[in-house]
């Protein structure tokens, strides 16, 4: 009985944090849209439009206009391991917000606890509530869950699971910035931090 409640465990903490129940799903205040369905890796992203929690009106169109790479970072609000990376994630987006911007989703906590974790925490990153179809559509079996586009809207790398080394994160951006930039899908992060 010990050995399967360790295997348990185990498999638990390799497998990041779960969702919730449907039952702690408040519907955002501004439904966010996604103009077609998730394409998977190596797809193009359909146009998205949110209102983050500091109340700005944002398109994945828009801000691929603006930076070199959008990362979609799935998470909720109890989620011990989401809550570890989003200081290190907070790290590397001041060093690099003028080419990367990220984006945190939430499928589960409803728009105004969004609002109120974001007003708390003091991140500088973007956060909105998103209906749970998108982190359904997307595949996202755990969380965190980042999934990172490129500056031709092209789903590149899909990582689950918390990035705490600001190392990691450096070396993610870098890949996926300047002017020396070749599009590449990974199939996974190893790929880039070997």
């Amino acid at each position: 009985m010990k050995k399967l409640a360790a295997l348990c465990l185990v498999a638990l903490l390799l497998t990041g944090c779960a969702v919730e129940g449907p039952d702690s799903v408040t519907a955002p205040e501004a439904a966010p849209e996604m103009a077609g369905t998730f394409p998977g890796l190596g797809g193009t992203m359909p146009e998205m439009t949110f209102t983050t929690a500091d109340g700005r009106e944002m398109t994945l169109s828009g801000l691929l206009k603006e930076k070199e790479l959008v990362v979609l970072n799935f998470w909720f609000e109890n989620c011990g391991w989401c809550m570890r990376e989003f200081p290190v994630m907070e790290l590397a987006y001041q060093r690099y917000q003028e080419d990367v911007e990220i984006v945190a989703l939430n499928p589960s906590d409803g728009a105004q606890r969004v609002k109120a974790f974001y007003e708390k925490n003091s991140l500088s990153f973007p956060m909105t509530a998103c209906p749970t179809t998108w982190a359904t559509e997307a595949g996202v079996s755990a969380f965190p869950t980042s999934i990172y586009i490129d500056r031709d809207g092209v789903v590149c790398l899909i990582h689950t699971g918390a990035i705490t080394s600001p190392n990691v994160w450096y070396t993610l951006f870098d890949a996926f910035t300047g002017d020396d930039y070749q599009q590449k899908i990974y199939q996974s992060i190893d790929e880039l931090i070997q």
